[in-house]
């Protein structure tokens, strides 16, 4: 079976912000001894196994529910691993006054700098609307479709608009997180 790997600086970002919002004791009892082992020591290697982050993503997910996990991942890339990918964005934005769906069609730019081996589509429907697929080597939990809603939803803050998004796969465990996004200006 193919491998993909999370980048180091993901699970940085993710111990910083799960200790910021007061959850990281919590999920460190529940895991697993290999997800304990990453949140232990997140930057002991340059890149981890993706099943194994995925099995740290279900963990969190359980521990503090869907609703959190969209906010924790909202805040994760608005601050730690906003900071790795925030100069690329800001001259996209200032270059181009880039909407959501220019952001959205350069997402495998974004995906390369946290992970190995997962692919990004975004097709656009039209130009409020569209579909984003993350393709997995490997079925995941739902914990992604939660990390990655969280995600994207920073993307239409930083774009100023009003979004929102729709889980298309609906059963996990899945090789894909597939979603509809739309959006509009906020007035």
């Amino acid at each position: 079976m193919e491998r993909y790997a999370v980048k180091a600086i993901v699970l940085q970002s993710l111990v910083t912000t799960l200790k910021q919002r007061g959850h990281f004791d919590k999920v460190r009892a529940k895991a697993a001894p290999a997800c304990r082992a990453l949140l232990d020591a997140p930057g002991s290697e340059a890149a981890h196994d993706g099943e194994t982050v995925d099995a740290l993503y279900a963990c969190v997910l359980e521990v503090v529910g869907a609703d959190e996990l969209v906010a924790l991942s909202t805040e994760q890339v608005s601050g730690p691993l906003g900071r790795v990918i925030g100069g690329f964005l800001r001259v996209l934005l200032s270059a181009s006054g880039a909407g959501p769906a220019s952001i959205f069609s350069r997402m495998q730019t974004f995906v390369n700098l946290a992970m190995k081996g997962v692919t990004v589509r975004y097709e656009e429907s039209s130009l409020t609307d569209g579909q984003m697929t993350f393709e997995y080597p490997a079925p995941h939990s739902a914990a992604y479709f939660h990390s990655w809603k969280g995600a994207l939803l920073h993307v239409f803050d930083l774009t100023r608009t009003q979004g929102q998004i729709e889980d298309l796969v609906g059963a996990y465990p899945s090789k894909w997180v597939r979603m509809r996004l739309a959006w509009r200006p906020v007035s």
